[in-house]
C-alpha cells in the first residue's frame, strides 16, 4: 500500500503517538468498535479471535511488534475481531483523527 514513507512523515506521526496499558485478561478491541484507532504492542501477548456462528475461533496471538486496527482505521470499517490480553500489555496507539 504504500513503498515509502519519508523520515519526516514518521517524525510527524510519533508526535500523534500515545500509551497505554491493558490487564490481563481485558479486550484491547471488542468486534463491533468503531475506534479508528491503530494500536502497536509495545509488551505482552494478544489474543485475536473472531465469532464464527455463535462459536469464538481463536486466529492468531500477537506480540511485540505487531499492530492492530490499520484495516477499520483506514477503511471506516467497524472491527470485526476481538483482541483480548492474555498477559499484562503496554502499547502505542494512534487515533484516526490525528492523521
Amino acid at each position: 500500500m504504500v513503498d515509502k514513507i519519508s523520515p519526516e512523515t514518521i517524525w510527524e506521526l510519533s508526535y500523534g503517538l500515545k500509551i497505554g496499558l491493558v490487564d490481563r485478561d481485558r479486550y484491547l478491541i471488542c468486534s463491533g468498535d468503531k475506534k479508528w484507532v491503530i494500536y502497536f504492542i509495545l509488551s505482552g501477548k494478544v489474543e485475536i479471535s473472531l465469532y464464527c456462528i455463535h462459536e469464538r475461533v481463536m486466529i492468531d496471538t500477537l506480540y511485540k511488534g505487531c499492530s492492530i486496527g490499520t484495516y477499520s482505521c483506514l477503511s471506516g470499517i467497524p472491527v470485526e475481531m476481538t483482541a483480548l490480553a492474555i498477559t499484562h500489555v503496554s502499547y502505542y496507539y494512534l487515533e484516526f483523527s490525528y492523521i
